[in-house]
């Protein structure tokens, strides 16, 4: 079953289910504004100034801009991959230590963030 609804402003008068628009689904509605806030949400992670998303499809593989590795688990473990500290995931070794030290004071302060917002 898909649902539809009108876009057009004022709102449609249900008893009579008049509107001027053709019916869109919803679920195209939501999927516009998912992906509106992905790009916005993309572009606020420092994360992504060192890589990029390989394709359209596969939304959590992350190429490095440095070493040309996949990650296949998001930005967050790609972000791992450029600080090099954990045990799971290939260092960059083509990194500067800049970059280590920027991504690890990003990851430090939203760790730090999550958990005052716990308490």
């Amino acid at each position: 079953m898909v649902l539809f609804t009108c876009k057009s402003e004022p709102k449609p008068d249900f008893t009579t289910m008049e509107c001027n628009d053709p019916p869109v689904p919803i679920i195209k509605q939501c999927s516009e504004t998912l992906s509106t806030t992905a790009n916005r949400l993309k572009t606020a992670d420092p994360g992504w100034k060192y890589g990029k998303r390989t394709s359209e499809t596969n939304r959590v593989a992350v190429e490095c801009n440095f070493y040309k590795k996949v990650t296949n688990s998001g930005i967050f473990r790609h972000k791992q991959h450029l600080i090099g500290t954990c045990k799971d995931v290939t260092r960059c070794e083509q990194c500067s230590n800049a970059v280590r030290e920027e991504m690890n004071k990003y990851v430090d302060e939203k760790k730090e963030q999550k958990r005052q917002a716990l308490l």
